[in-house]
């Protein structure tokens, strides 16, 4: 993980991450390479910050769409020319309740973490959302 994002939005509303996964040696790693995908969530302003209430399995083709890894500028992608190779909308409903602070965290298990295809192991990032309550409800 090289950087936290971090984003503002209204309570209920959908929040979609967009990432590029690479090896620790800077290569994409392919579907194959990759076992599982798992998104967890964490309310830090909660009376027990470690509860995950999500921990969903994600489906691969949806949020991991290239067979081989390379990333995509298509869709809202804007931050370079590079693109994403990740996608994942957590839906509003997760984060229901303006006021908190989650922490939305996301696990790649995957047998290409080094990039030589041998290394085993796990590719995570994270991303901090800020629930602003409606003042009009």
């Amino acid at each position: 993980m090289t950087e936290l994002a971090e984003i503002h939005v209204p309570e209920g509303t959908d929040v979609t991450l967009m990432a590029r996964v690479q090896t620790r040696t800077g290569t994409y790693p392919a579907q194959t390479d990759n076992d599982s995908y798992t998104a967890h969530l964490f309310d830090l302003s909660g009376a027990d910050p470690t509860a995950d209430p999500l921990n969903a399995t994600l489906v691969e083709a949806t949020v991991y769409p290239s067979a081989t890894g390379t990333p995509t500028t298509s869709g809202a992608w804007v931050t370079d020319t590079t693109g994403y190779n990740f996608i994942y909308t957590l839906p509003g409903a997760n984060i229901a309740e303006g006021g908190r602070t989650y922490r939305l965290e996301i696990v790649i298990d995957s047998s290409n973490v080094a990039g030589g295809g041998t290394d085993s192991g796990q590719i995570a990032f994270a991303a901090l959302i800020h629930a602003l309550p409606l003042l009009v409800q």
